[in-house]
């Protein structure tokens, strides 16, 4: 089932989220990488930004909690 996207046509309409998929192959355990139509970049400008300052990594009961710095 492919979708188009901004005039741009991808074989699977299932895109992967910022973070969520590393460098894709971490993603192959659970599927073969062609059903998924995209990978999402982090966000990137041609002008640099600062980040957060630290701490940028929080652990709760619930988990990790992560500051991007955006």
């Amino acid at each position: 089932m492919s979708v188009r996207v901004a005039g741009l046509t991808l074989a699977s309409p299932v895109l992967v989220a910022s973070g969520c998929g590393g460098t894709g192959r971490e993603l192959s355990a659970y599927a073969p990488l062609s059903t998924y139509g995209a990978f999402t970049t982090r966000s990137i400008s041609r002008d640099a930004r600062p980040g957060a300052g630290g701490p940028t990594l929080a652990e709760t009961p619930a988990g990790l909690v992560h500051a991007t710095g955006l």
